[in-house]
């Protein structure tokens, strides 16, 4: 595949100049001459900002932070504050019109940690949260229980970030103790709610102790080790009392012995009967 950022070195090969290795994007000088044929190659993008691009194909938060990864005819399209990914096959659809993602969802975890592992070996530049913007309300579900996702909280502090990865879907980097989440969500009914988190933890870093407070009261919790911190386990909390109308609901770490305190994709409060 070709794109834009070969156009520059391309023109200093024609004009004679030499080409820095480092630049982005490679010379199709030789291509365009006839005397060689164009290596196989994977393309990537980050783009960790807000534009006024809107995506045709209607996906979630079109022109917002995001990254692509072109291998040979697939195209994976990551967008950062929904965690929302699209997959494509652009040998029988150019068009980009077939969201292929969640029929082959392997080929979207497989896609996915290759694009991380690049932003991560070039040291991309994360988006960080407005602390101005305020959040939607989460709303509870039929049955009255109420999933917070990770992609749901507002963070406070200077590591802490939601990972839209399909392999982590997570609030992570969670390396400061001072680092803390909080979610602002709604109770229809009131009464008592059981506590339930999904979260995962690195060999040798659990033993964090974690504050989950609520309107009626603070569970506290010590973190349990998972093996990996993308090794996600549900564990039970406690019970807490709700009030109807909005709540808030804040995770403060109180202690951090290991690494990081841990990875938390879920929090999930289900209505006792």
């Amino acid at each position: 595949p070709v794109f834009s950022a070969d156009l520059f070195p391309t023109i200093l090969a024609m004009a004679g100049v030499p080409v820095d290795a480092e630049i982005d994007g490679k010379s199709l000088a030789d291509l365009l001459r006839g005397t060689r044929s164009m290596e196989e190659r994977t393309l990537y993008w980050h783009y960790p900002h807000y534009a006024n691009q809107v995506r045709s194909s209607g996906a979630p938060m079109g022109g917002g932070p995001g990254a692509a990864l072109r291998r040979g005819n697939w195209k994976l399209i990551q967008h950062f504050q929904t965690g929302y990914h699209e997959l494509y096959d652009l040998e029988k659809d150019p068009g980009e019109a077939t969201n292929l993602a969640e029929s082959m969802p392997e080929r979207v975890v497989e896609l996915g940690r290759q694009l991380h592992a690049w932003q991560n070996a070039t040291r991309v530049q994360w988006p960080k949260q407005n602390p101005n913007y305020a959040n939607p309300l989460v709303k509870p579900h039929a049955d009255n229980s109420i999933l917070l996702h990770a992609r749901d909280a507002v963070v406070h502090g200077e590591n802490l970030q939601y990972e839209p990865q399909p392999h982590k879907d997570t609030l992570g980097y969670w390396t400061r103790q001072d680092d803390w989440a909080h979610w602002d969500f709604e109770v229809a009914v009131p009464g008592r709610y059981r506590v339930e988190i999904l979260q995962g933890c690195g060999r040798g870093s659990g033993g964090s102790e974690v504050d989950f407070s609520f309107g009626g009261g603070t569970l506290t919790w010590i973190v349990e080790d998972t093996g990996h911190f993308q090794n996600f386990v549900l564990r039970p909390l406690g019970e807490v009392e709700l009030a109807i109308g909005q709540q808030v609901l804040s995770v403060k770490p109180q202690k951090k012995p290991g690494v990081a305190v841990m990875d938390l994709r879920e929090v999930r409060l289900l209505k006792i009967e």
